[in-house]
């Protein structure tokens, strides 16, 4: 969770810098798509692309990365982006999911939990 995040927020903090520059200016595009879509395509794709190389892939890390595009003051972060909220709120998924875990198995022990033997 926590590289998919990393990841998918880097790669929009990183195209998002490019496109700034000029990259995408002049790209031909078909009829109805523009610059920002096709931003907004890139982005999703080079995160969905890092997260199976890296094998890291959840599939929220890529909404995130499309904020940063579509979230004007967002987007005036920058780099601090992939710290907050890209890192920040794959901690706290990371966290909640531990406590969750941690207070299931105190409240299930002893009662067999839900655990059944299939055969």
């Amino acid at each position: 969770i926590i590289a998919g995040h990393a990841g998918a927020c880097a790669a929009a903090v990183a195209l998002s810098a490019m496109a700034d520059e000029g990259y995408l200016k002049g790209a031909p595009l078909p009829g109805g798509i523009t610059e920002k879509g096709l931003l907004r395509a890139l982005i999703v794709a080079t995160a969905i692309f890092y997260m199976i190389l890296s094998g890291s892939a959840h599939p929220p890390a890529g909404a995130c990365a499309v904020l940063f595009v579509d979230v004007v003051p967002i987007k005036s972060l920058g780099l601090k982006f992939v710290l907050f909220p890209g890192l920040a709120g794959a901690g706290i998924l990371v966290l909640v999911q531990i406590v969750t875990f941690a207070v299931k198995d105190k409240l299930t022990r002893g009662r067999g939990g839900f655990k059944k033997k299939f055969t």
